[in-house]
């Protein structure tokens, strides 16, 4: 089922401003949303740790369907106990909205590719539960790592690194302590004494930890808003016609974004698709991601995007006519982002198409960037290596706009961020 991100961004605003139950349940558009109003770690963008209570997530069936029930609003929690789990197919639970990153032992690591930390079950064989309702209390038990429901030593977890912290802090006090108690049964009148919202004077206090530079730190921080372009004017930026886009006004396209290639991307791009030449391994697909900044002209109003560095994909296996790009692929590529430590977002990815082929987004190519590139200011660019042409587009939709190579690696907006 594809993400609608306003209709999910409508279920988050609708949450209220009072005390609220400790688990709410709704349904919107045939799909079931959760939100537990519980506390739980979430590991922030500069790799600390930080309680944070209120999530909110949707719950989705897989292989043999189900139906949610009918109508659209908040529903009976006892409902969901009459729902039955029918042969083991147990539920895909996936966070929605602007949540931080969840850290947790059976909770994969969301993140740029990634959109939405999903639960893992960490029991092997089938579950204990033959409904609905029971299943979500194990989850939302596990969430607030309360005793018993945290599986370190499973045969199936999400995030290994959550799973050493667990099993090496957990007698050490440093666990979350959420006296929200939840029902064991049909009776559910439980509710929290916090507002989700609510983030002042949480009870858990970390302290930095100094056993090793790589291991998480400790820190109460604030939440961060989601990036989002920065109002810069645009400064006469030199480009080399020779390298620009081969850029199509006719075929749905946009003037009102435009994207920017440094030299020394452009050159790194060239190098891993060996532009120009025929080797091995360029005639079949390749592709990587682009790092940079994006910024929205005030005077104009035009968005536009500058790539300071692309990060070739080396393990992405492609054929003359699909590239796949595996989870090793990314982990690959984002380890590598990791370690430059760099401030730089990532604002799109490129892949090539090569041969004969023209430059477009396929269909795979369109769906991988309406799932994980789908802002209006993330890009892909599509580079032929033998015709030595290329083209840019933007957003979920996947309009084309203007792509352009810089003539130097100057300073420019982004660099002064």
């Amino acid at each position: 089922m594809e993400r609608n991100s306003e209709k999910e961004a409508a279920i988050q605003r609708s949450m209220p401003n009072v005390e609220v139950p400790a688990i709410k349940f709704m349904s919107y558009e045939k799909i079931l949303y959760v939100q537990m109003n519980i506390k739980s770690l979430v590991m922030m963008p500069t790799n600390l740790l930080r309680l944070y209570q209120g999530f909110l997530f949707a719950v989705e069936p897989r292989g043999i369907s189900w139906q949610t029930p009918q109508g659209e609003g908040e529903i009976s929690f006892n409902i969901l106990f009459e729902h039955p789990i029918i042969e083991n197919n147990l539920p895909q639970i996936r966070l929605v909205g602007d949540f931080p990153i969840i850290f947790h032992p059976h909770f994969t690591q969301s993140g740029i590719f990634r959109r939405s930390g999903e639960w893992i079950d960490y029991i092997d064989g089938d579950a204990p539960e033959k409904d609905i309702g029971s299943y979500l209390l194990r989850v939302a038990r596990s969430l607030k790592y309360e005793e018993g429901y945290v599986k370190p030593d499973a045969k199936k977890i999400a995030n290994h690194e959550a799973a050493k912290w667990y099993k090496r802090e957990r007698n050490n006090g440093k666990l979350p302590t959420d006296n929200v108690q939840l029902p064991s049964g049909k009776t559910f009148q439980v509710v929290s004494d916090r507002n989700v919202q609510s983030q002042n004077n949480p009870k858990f206090q970390p302290t930095p930890s100094n056993e090793s530079a790589n291991r998480v730190k400790f820190e109460i921080k604030e939440s961060q808003p989601p990036y989002s372009p920065a109002e810069t004017k645009k400064t006469d930026l030199q480009t080399v016609h020779y390298f620009s886009s081969n850029f199509r006004r006719e075929q749905g396209s946009s003037l009102g974004y435009e994207f920017y290639l440094k030299m020394d991307a452009f050159n790194t791009i060239k190098q891993h698709i060996a532009w120009g030449y025929t080797t091995h391994e360029n005639v079949v697909e390749q592709g990587g991601i682009l790092l940079g900044h994006a910024f929205r002209n005030p005077d104009t109003d035009v968005v536009y995007a500058i790539a300071e560095q692309a990060i070739p994909g080396r393990l992405a296996r492609g054929s003359a006519g699909y590239l796949e790009v595996t989870h090793e692929t990314w982990k690959e590529m984002l380890d590598y982002v990791d370690r430059l430590g760099t401030q730089l977002q990532v604002i799109g990815w490129y892949h090539t198409h090569p041969n004969n082929l023209d430059v477009f987004m396929s269909g795979t190519d369109r769906t991988t960037q309406e799932r994980l590139f789908g802002n209006d200011w993330q890009f892909a660019i599509v580079l032929n290596p033998h015709k030595q042409i290329w083209r840019a587009f933007y957003g979920a939709d996947s309009c084309e706009c203007r792509g352009y190579v810089l003539a130097s690696n100057a300073l420019s907006p982004a660099s002064n961020q």
